[in-house]
């Protein structure tokens, strides 16, 4: 098994830097190369690139109760246009190799809006304020180092991410931090990219 993970990681190497044809060649999905600002969905030996939104920010007064206030991401439209097949999806992205990558990553649940929107509660209180998607809207995802690192940029590791348990219908977005800091455990930055979809069945 040792021997053929070398072989592939070695034929991606050569076919990332070399223009020559290879006498085998590894799956050209396997061997793409993988920036830090890119997610894919994997499956099986092929990958799909995502694409991200960027969230519009409200703040809502006495959202909380008590005289609170509450700060919400929230997506357009109602439903996002990439619908999965399946209800555990495996995700391929680059996190820094010096970081924690818990710290990099949220699985949350959107809410729709009666406005056409998906939103989220990402801060607020009552005195004081507390940033973070709130532990109810927060799917637990393990983070596996992927066997093969070819194609990852410098300075960071390859990572497949997974639910914990498959995913009930509803709409859904992957945050990855946009930075080298993070606002609070389980809740990436402001800088945050939503890689949305949705769960039918």
């Amino acid at each position: 098994m040792k021997s053929v993970t070398r072989a592939i990681v070695a034929a991606c190497a050569m076919a990332l830097t070399a223009p020559v044809a290879l006498a085998y060649e590894a799956p050209a999905s396997a061997c793409q190369a993988v920036t830090a600002e890119e997610v894919f969905l994997v499956n099986g030996a092929e990958r799909t690139s995502l694409q991200y939104a960027l969230p519009q920010m409200r703040t809502a007064a006495r959202a909380m109760g008590f005289g609170g206030v509450g700060q919400y991401a929230a997506l357009r439209g109602p439903a996002a246009s990439l619908r999965l097949t399946t209800n555990q999806p495996k995700f391929l992205l680059a996190l820094p190799s010096n970081a924690q990558p818990e710290n990099f990553y949220a699985l949350a649940r959107m809410e729709p809006r009666r406005n056409g929107t998906r939103e989220i509660l990402i801060g607020g209180g009552y005195m004081s304020y507390s940033t973070g998607v709130t532990a109810d809207r927060l799917t637990p995802m393990k983070a596996d180092r992927a066997p093969s690192q070819a194609g990852a940029p410098a300075g960071h590791t390859l990572y497949h991410l997974t639910p914990q348990a498959p995913l009930g219908i509803g709409e859904y977005a992957l945050i990855v931090s946009g930075g080298a800091a993070t606002m609070a455990p389980g809740m990436p930055g402001a800088g945050g990219r939503f890689y949305d979809f949705g769960i039918d069945n």
